[in-house]
């Protein structure tokens, strides 16, 4: 009978342990249990926000697995096959208390499908592709249970999996690296204090519109899907593959489910009123959106960096607003009190994550852009040379920036269009 791989029970470590981390050091909200920390709790809109974290976290891993591992798959996957009805023994260590029980088939192209109450782990069995070799989706009662805004768990997920695969550490690892690269993230705001929406607030439903040249809407731009007949209780839009919104009555959603775990958590916070509706406004951000940010969101790293900017990103690029009876131009609507109350995170406000130039510059065109400037500036000034007036011009240019700022700018704009190469034509 293969042996167990020992790893690390993710349960035992402490909360002094985790103190350590930069989400506290920011000073950013430490926990989504403790809201008695939370500055400003309750909005002067009269929303009350009861929780703020990572409702679900799917990352990929890469690596090399490791041959005793291997082979304990096979076996375990055999017994989990030859009697379905009983459950097989598992491979793997308790993951904080419950035991990863192996599935008797794989999914999504994965040979194996290893699956407690908190997580979903997917193996690829070893070969020469290069997509990742194992994906692990941690699920929404172990993110939030575990506090730090779901990053507690994140990690924990980390650790679990890295005894599973080589390192570089190890002498037989043969080109073993491991990395891990998060491939979507959910983040979710749950407050009391502002339902169903009126005739007015849905109107006043607002989401940034990009078009093509074509005039064709971009991913950027979702079509509006609202819940509810007479009234409306919740809305979506987007695709979860890039950025998808999801705003509803949470209490609802928790009854319907038969998970009575998350009055469990609200209560916690002294502020929440027991029978008043619950509303929940989450984004789900996949990995094209994460993954094409000026700041690429690769890391469990990166993603405790960058939570509230990515959220701050979510409640510019979608918003709710007051309707104007003379304006008919929706983006010179003014926010609504209560939506800007809930743009915080962890009390703060944040910049949105910025994207990467999406662009490919046609130098023909840059090079007609430079005629009409150079052409006007020879008119204005009286000069029959163009070199001439584009010396001139320069030297203005670099009186007013001096060199340190030319190469500022030309830094800025080279790590805005990386990635993008310039067209001949």
């Amino acid at each position: 009978m293969p042996k167990s791989i020992s790893t690390t029970e993710p349960g035992s470590r402490t909360l002094s342990a985790l103190e350590n981390l930069p989400l506290f050091s920011q000073g950013v909200h430490p926990t989504n249990r403790t809201p008695s920390k939370y500055p400003n709790l309750e909005k002067h809109s009269g929303i009350t926000i009861l929780q703020q974290g990572i409702d679900t976290l799917v990352f990929s891993v890469y690596g090399r697995l490791r041959e005793d591992m291997v082979s304990s798959l096979e076996w375990t996957k055999e017994l989990a096959q030859a009697s379905p009805l009983r459950e097989a023994p598992s491979v793997l260590q308790p993951f904080f208390g419950v035991t990863p029980r192996m599935q008797a088939k794989g999914a999504n192209g994965h040979e194996w499908k290893l699956e407690s109450d908190d997580i979903v782990l997917l193996i690829r069995r070893p070969g020469k592709s290069r997509r990742p070799s194992a994906t692990i989706e941690v699920k929404p009662s172990c993110l939030w249970r575990e506090g730090l805004g779901g990053l507690a768990a994140a990690r924990a997920a980390e650790h679990y999996l890295r005894p599973l695969f080589y390192t570089e550490d190890d002498p037989e690892a043969d080109g073993g690296d491991y990395s891990v690269s998060v491939r979507r993230v959910d983040l979710a705001t749950d407050f009391q204090g502002h339902g169903d929406f009126t005739d007015t607030d849905r109107r006043g439903v607002v989401s940034r519109v990009r078009q093509d040249r074509m005039g064709n809407h971009v991913d950027d731009s979702p079509r509006i899907t609202f819940y509810g007949m007479d009234t409306v209780t919740g809305f979506a839009a987007g695709k979860s593959t890039v950025t998808r919104i999801n705003y509803y009555d949470k209490t609802k959603a928790a009854a319907d489910k038969n998970q009575p775990w998350w009055e469990e958590l609200w209560s916690q916070n002294p502020a929440y009123v027991q029978g008043k509706t619950v509303t929940r406004n989450e984004f789900q951000y996949g990995r094209e959106f994460l993954h094409s940010r000026l700041e690429p969101v690769n890391t469990l790293a990166d993603l405790e960096r960058n939570t509230a900017r990515l959220w701050a990103y979510g409640m510019r690029w979608f918003s709710v607003r007051e309707v104007s009876p003379v304006d008919t131009n929706k983006s010179r609507w003014a926010v609504a009190d209560w939506w800007r109350d809930l743009s915080t995170w962890g009390g703060h406000q944040a910049e949105p994550l910025p994207r990467i130039k999406q662009v490919r510059p046609k130098f023909n065109r840059i090079c007609e852009a430079g005629f009409a400037y150079v052409t006007t500036a020879m008119a204005l000034s009286g000069s029959d040379c163009a070199h001439e007036t584009l010396e001139r011009m320069w030297d203005v240019v670099r009186a007013k920036k001096c060199e340190d700022g030319i190469a500022a700018v030309l830094a800025a704009k080279r790590l805005r269009f990386r990635g993008n190469t310039m067209a001949d034509a």
